[in-house]
């Protein structure tokens, strides 16, 4: 019964997730960001969030991609979601 408990939890913040920056180089040579943002509790407000904050203010957003699924478990199907974009400081 724990390790069913255990399991469902790690399940669940997996569906919550973090939001991410990790710092890229962009096919022109300028620096920006990869945003992620994924789990169905968030959303592309929370990747604009985190992009104003490690630009430090404006950017520009270079691509952005949305993408939900199914996950099969012990307690049944879940929704998941996944969001990303490439941003560019101003």
């Amino acid at each position: 019964m724990c390790k069913k408990i255990n399991i469902f939890l790690l399940f669940c913040c997996f569906l919550t997730g973090c939001v991410t920056a990790t710092p890229i180089i962009l096919p022109d040579g300028s620096t920006g960001y990869e945003i992620k943002c994924p789990g169905t509790q968030r959303s592309m407000g929370d990747c604009m969030n985190k992009a104003r904050e490690s630009c430090g203010g404006n950017y520009k957003v270079v691509d952005k991609e949305e993408s939900s699924g199914m996950a099969f478990t012990g307690y049944g199907i879940m929704q998941t979601r996944d969001r990303s974009m490439f941003v560019e400081c101003e």
